[in-house]
């Protein structure tokens, strides 16, 4: 029997460079999208807890 992978806990995470992510925050997730050639896209149904709540980090 194989464990569900929503039942690991990932406690060391490999983050992405914060350089990088200044530059792509200020572009929309779905130009980012469409840029990685249209992977990585969350499901539609899923929104952010609020409104306002931004998709990279934001100085």
């Amino acid at each position: 029997m194989s464990m569900n992978p929503l039942g690991v806990v990932k406690r060391n995470i490999v983050r992405a460079d914060k350089a990088a992510v200044e530059k792509l925050s200020r572009f929309g997730v779905a130009t980012l999208h469409e840029a990685m050639g249209r992977v990585g896209l969350m499901k539609p149904y899923m929104r952010p807890v609020y409104p306002s709540a931004p998709s990279a980090a934001r100085p």
